[in-house]
């Protein structure tokens, strides 16, 4: 464990963090319900036990056999976890490590279950998708990488896989997207999982029983103890330090925005809850752009 009171939060990479610097657990049922709230709120269907059996691709789109049913769609994004039906018949390569460990999480005294809300078993196998796209079929979050879930960073990596790929192949299906936009997504997004991946695996070694490890487990405690280490992890962790390769020389170009506060007293979080783009200062009518004040208190969009 490392101790947030050793982390700089003063660091440049933290800067105008705003809420989000405040940690707080939540549970992944209720980051699915919330999720699923949203997404049934704009129209979607969710099919809960409707198994997918296969599919059939072509230039134009593809048709799925779903719960007995042939559906024909654009698209086909995977997104069916670690064993993916979807990846497995598109033929994706999907290398990686075989896992070392099996872990099962559940209940450490002498109760009766009367329900049980999560029961999981996991292993270290640790492999990724060599590409996320073949086509008209894509990956996103388990379907396109699996890992040990220590660190917790599985369920980031799956959404930002979702944010990065829904806006753009919204995008495509409306059919005002730029020529090339769909190829961005495994551009951006397959060196961030190709890092939690390389990452997982240190734990891993750092946890193995021997000799070595046990050594490297004491070097790492005494670096994570400093406040230098532990500012470094908690920079990984929250992933202020990934950069998509965006042309341009500004240095928030391709990062995550701060969350600095405008004049007006919003802050830039404050006009994201709706899932369009946002502009800053900019004036333009569309309606799947959201505009926020030009001004900030902090300036960070000043700087070339």
């Amino acid at each position: 464990m490392v101790g947030l009171d050793l982390v700089d939060f003063a660091d440049p990479a933290f800067r105008d963090a705003g809420p989000a610097a405040n940690l707080q657990l939540v549970g992944q049922q209720t980051v699915e319900k919330v999720l699923e709230e949203h997404a049934t709120g704009l129209g979607a269907v969710v099919r809960r036990g409707a198994e997918v059996t296969g599919f059939e691709a072509d230039d134009e789109g593809v048709t799925v056999f779903v719960g007995g049913e042939r559906v024909r769609a654009g698209w086909l994004i995977g997104c069916d976890g670690g064993r993916s039906l979807v990846r497995k018949l598109a033929g994706f390569d999907f290398p990686g490590t075989d896992p070392e460990i099996t872990g099962r999480q559940a209940s450490g005294v002498d109760v009766t279950v009367r329900s049980i809300h999560s029961a999981t078993r996991f292993t270290d196998n640790a492999r990724q998708a060599t590409t996320y796209r073949r086509g008209r079929v894509l990956l996103a979050g388990d379907a396109a990488h699996v890992h040990s879930p220590f660190g917790g960073q599985g369920l980031n990596l799956g959404i930002g896989d979702a944010v990065n790929l829904g806006w753009k192949r919204a995008a495509t299906v409306r059919g005002d997207a730029p020529d090339g936009l769909l190829d961005t997504y495994p551009v951006e997004r397959h060196p961030i999982g190709e890092w939690v991946l390389e990452w997982t695996r240190a734990q891993i070694a750092a946890m193995r029983p021997d000799p070595h490890a046990k050594a490297l487990r004491s070097v790492l405690t005494d670096l994570l103890t400093t406040g230098d280490g532990a500012t470094y992890l908690a920079k990984k962790l929250s992933g202020v330090p990934h950069r998509y390769p965006v042309d341009s020389d500004h240095d928030l170009a391709g990062k995550s925005a701060p969350d600095f506060e405008f004049t007006d007293g919003s802050r830039l979080a404050d006009h994201c809850g709706d899932g369009r783009a946002v502009l800053i200062g900019a004036r333009i009518d569309d309606e799947r752009v959201r505009v926020a004040p030009g001004e900030s208190s902090g300036g960070p969009f000043s700087r070339p």
